[in-house]
């Protein structure tokens, strides 16, 4: 395997890969989803006026972002949110530092916060903490979506694991 330029969160010899890249043909996500062996993406569908992408294809591994394999070569679909769609990040209130960041992250507020989740792209919580400064060494390379919990609400910001 190898990552190269873009792409970032490869498990293994081939991954479907989606990325979003924006009207200045910059990015602004992307994810590498698979196993060690290899998977195949060969179709995709657009949903809900773009917030839900379907990929399709087809997948050797069952290891990784993959957790079912019945054969030697499974059908694979993986339905995925756009972690921009719905988000409303409020800049003024809520900081990360460093972002992007390797190991540790800061979260800075001016409201007493409550809880932090950790998700995926898949919308899967994947760490919860209580405390402002936290660990992410266990998380892969990719784009997360973190949600605040203050006496006011939910407050979304995207953190970039490197």
């Amino acid at each position: 395997t190898f990552e190269n330029g873009d792409v970032s969160g490869q498990n293994g010899n081939q991954d479907f890969w989606m990325a979003k890249i924006n009207a200045s043909f910059t990015l602004d996500w992307q994810i590498c989803l698979g196993g060690s062996n290899g998977d195949y993406a060969n179709a995709i569908s657009i949903l809900n006026d773009g917030s839900e992408i379907l990929l399709a294809g087809a997948s050797n591994s069952v290891d990784g972002d993959v957790t079912v394999n019945l054969g030697v070569t499974d059908y694979w679909i993986v339905k995925l949110s756009d972690p921009a769609a719905g988000i409303n990040e409020l800049t003024n209130t809520i900081s990360f530092y460093p972002n992007p960041a390797a190991n540790y992250v800061t979260i800075e507020s001016n409201e007493s916060i409550e809880s932090i989740a950790i998700f995926d792209l898949n919308g899967s919580i994947v760490q919860t903490e209580v405390n402002n400064t936290f660990s992410i060494l266990d998380l892969r390379q990719g784009i997360y979506i973190v949600h605040v919990k203050t006496a006011n609400g939910v407050f979304t910001k995207r953190l970039i694991k490197e």
